[in-house]
């Protein structure tokens, strides 16, 4: 079961505290199979990011984040790549900071992949297929390697979005 904790998705969305106001609800997308036949992994890994994330809450939120909440859009792969791609662009129009899960390396590619075209960061909780690693985004490098570039290419973003609202 890989359980969400201080240590990482929420590090990796840390650096949008410039544009999280405090006290905000930090939206986290998890893609995992809850149906077919990598459905026993995905509820379990639910399970935990629900826990992790009960645990979190009460211990205050995230604190670089000046307490932010975090709240969970749970999205069923259904044991197919192009499903858990569909999950991962319904969560970037609902506004989720980052994506954790897919779990099946073919899910996770197809995951990584639909995040990294709207710069969305994607921790990857197992899937282990070196083209995982290795597959070029838009950008033109390896995946991986971006992932403190799309954190930035993100909080710009909404920095942006904020500065509109207040005018």
């Amino acid at each position: 079961t890989f359980r969400l904790t201080p240590t990482c998705p929420a590090k990796a969305i840390s650096h949008t505290a410039a544009a999280t106001p405090a006290g905000e609800t930090i939206l986290i997308g998890h893609v995992g199979s809850l149906t077919g036949s990598e459905a026993s992994f995905g509820t379990s890994t639910e399970n935990g990011i629900r826990l992790a994330i009960e645990d979190i809450n009460k211990a205050g939120g995230l604190k670089a984040l000046g307490g932010a909440r975090i709240e969970a859009l749970l999205g069923d792969a259904q044991s197919q790549p192009q499903v858990g791609a569909s999950e991962v662009e319904k969560m970037n129009e609902a506004g989720c900071s980052a994506v954790v899960g897919a779990f099946a390396s073919a899910i996770c590619l197809a995951t990584t992949q639909a995040a990294a075209k709207h710069g969305l960061p994607h921790v990857v909780d197992i899937g282990v297929a070196d083209q995982i690693a290795r597959h070029e985004h838009d950008l033109g490098e390896p995946g991986r390697a971006h992932g403190s570039q799309l954190l930035r290419q993100r909080a710009g973003q909404r920095d942006r979005v904020h500065a509109e609202v207040a005018d």
